[in-house]
């Protein structure tokens, strides 16, 4: 499909670079080890996918093949054990590293020995943000095997337009996307990719009905800002208990100028939705009905659903205990707010994983976070 894609005379040479990173993505076998990085994180993920599609094949084998884990939070020692054992089943696992360029490279030098010499067996993926670390473990990856350091640079000006253009089409828009309402959209969603993917599929699926408007007039009613619709899938990683997604996100939104309190309101609104759902549950109303009374996205009707049945009372009522303390926190305590949210979402997390799941963040308490 992509070297159809390929073949295309409107995308940009930023985009055909890309696209061809995830064409040999696509054909090789996985390597050892990648260092993925670069501003464009929709192509980060798309790579990602592609991988976790070649090494993982099945939901099932999912909590055997594939770990997600933080540089951040990650022990080395652990990490190499990890990455030296062979999965129980099939040929090769998957480790992720998001936020690698944090892990703490211990001074033995147990992660650049494994970076020299690593397990056939596993394949490793350091997601290291913007730009790549300079780090020995780092050097000695680029050393071995260039290839396996990708980078993917952000689409920019008349490059960008042109993927919106393009996009639309995929998403089954049948007018023309203008160069001119491109730029709205971009205005108005921002430059990530993923955010303004979305707020296309939304301008298609309006675009069906012809009662609804033109492609112009939708466009400016329909899109929103890239923060606020990421804030949705932060929500959706922390219901799921995927805690090192969701901190991902967390921190993106973070250092795009979100303010601290929208993101503490967009969880307490979740957690407020859930409480209905788990009530409505109870009493023995539909999904259906509980989904179109609440206003749920659809896309996430099943994660609230989940949630739900997983997390007990008392476990609920203690995250709202968390949400009034975090709350008072933001606005009093001396400390960054970042420190306050991470904590906030490792706990919420950790109710709400399935029991004995993996990437749950720590249930932690940090002395004086709240004082």
């Amino acid at each position: 499909m992509l070297l159809g894609i390929l073949v295309q005379k409107d995308i940009s040479p930023g985009e055909t670079a890309a696209l061809e990173i995830l064409e040999r993505l696509q054909k090789e076998e996985p390597r050892p080890i990648y260092v993925l990085y670069g501003q464009e994180a929709f192509f980060i993920d798309k790579a990602l996918a592609i991988l976790k599609q070649k090494i993982v094949p099945s939901a099932d084998l999912e909590t055997l093949l594939y770990h997600s884990l933080t540089g951040s939070e990650v022990d080395p020692a652990t990490l190499y054990d990890l990455a030296s054992t062979p999965p129980f089943v099939g040929d090769r696992q998957l480790i992720l590293v998001r936020r690698a360029g944090e892990i703490r490279e211990p001074e033995d030098g147990l992660l650049v020995r494994y970076a020299a010499d690593p397990a056939p067996f596993t394949c490793m993926v350091l997601e290291t943000g913007p730009s790549m670390p300079k780090g020995a473990m780092f050097r000695t990856v680029q050393e071995r095997d260039p290839d396996g350091c990708v980078e993917f640079p952000r689409l920019r000006g008349h490059g960008l337009l042109k993927w919106v253009c393009r996009i639309g089409r995929e998403k089954g828009i049948q007018v023309p996307i203008s160069l001119s309402l491109a730029e709205q959209i971009v205005a108005a969603v921002g430059p990530d990719l993923s955010s303004i993917e979305r707020e296309m599929e939304k301008l298609a699926l309006c675009l069906r009905d012809p009662a609804s408007g033109t492609a112009s007039e939708l466009a400016g009613a329909i899109v929103s800002s890239s923060a606020q619709d990421e804030s949705y899938h932060l929500v959706d990683h922390l219901l799921r208990g995927d805690w090192s997604a969701g901190l991902c996100v967390l921190h993106r939104l973070l250092t795009q100028g979100v303010p601290p309190l929208v993101l503490l309101s967009r969880i307490s609104w979740a957690l407020r939705r859930l409480w209905q759902v788990k009530e409505g549950i109870e009493r023995g109303e539909s999904m259906d009905r509980l989904s179109s009374r609440l206003r749920l996205p659809f896309p996430a009707r099943e994660t609230y659903r989940g949630a739900a049945l997983r997390i007990s009372w008392r476990s609920l009522k203690n995250l709202f205990f968390c949400l009034e303390e975090t709350d008072r926190a933001l606005k009093s305590s001396r400390l960054p707010p970042q420190v306050h949210l991470e904590d906030l979402c490792g706990t919420v997390a950790h109710e709400l994983g399935p029991g004995g799941g993996k990437n749950l963040g720590p249930k932690r308490f940090i002395p004086g976070a709240y004082g």
